[in-house]
């Protein structure tokens, strides 16, 4: 300020050169953890899912979006993978700086276990008296109203004992369940 009651120099006696350095704001630079959780499952018809949670944003950054599209209904073979793959941040003017953050992610996964399902046939008796002796069964287990084929197919005739046995037919039209989302216990 060539006015100013502390300037003693005349503005006229002097030309200017000018060599200005730069400020530059960065973004925040410590470390910000991104965990994605899944879980582990028993199958019950459902979708499983993982969330995502950001833990160690500076004050005035928020989180627009932190989702994992991971998702898993029927049995897994192999976890599948859950990572926070829709994810916006904002700093504190609104805009997006997620590439801009020292992100360390950590990722879960997902499994979904088969659901027992359960097969019980009847026991009976009957003297000999030419025809087969056979009796009923039933399934239980079958979860989110799904259906399977199900028969006994125990049958004796003649003297003696032999197992009431059973048979699902996985195939039927009948059936709405998938063999590979159950485990049978008899």
């Amino acid at each position: 300020d060539w006015e100013s009651e502390e300037t003693t120099a005349k503005q006229s006696n002097y030309t200017i050169q000018e060599n200005l350095g730069t400020l530059e704001v960065t973004e925040y630079a410590k470390e910000i953890a991104v965990v994605t959780t899944g879980g582990e499952y028993t199958y019950d018809g459902t979708a499983h899912g993982a969330t995502v949670q950001v833990n160690g944003l500076p004050q005035g950054y928020t989180v627009q979006v932190a989702q994992s599209s991971a998702s898993a209904t029927d049995v897994t073979t192999e976890a599948v993978a859950a990572t926070a793959d829709q994810l916006v941040i904002l700093n504190d003017q609104g805009k997006d700086v997620t590439s801009k953050l020292n992100l360390k992610y950590t990722n879960g996964q997902i499994i979904v276990n088969p659901a027992t399902l359960t097969v019980t046939t009847e026991s009976a008796t009957k003297e000999y008296d030419g025809t087969a002796l056979t009796a009923t069964g039933k399934v239980s287990g079958l979860v989110n109203g799904e259906e399977v084929a199900f028969r006994t197919t125990g049958s004796q005739t003649t003297v003696g004992t032999s197992q009431n046995t059973y048979e699902i037919d996985w195939e039927s039209e009948e059936t709405t369940a998938k063999q590979s989302n159950y485990t049978i216990q008899e």
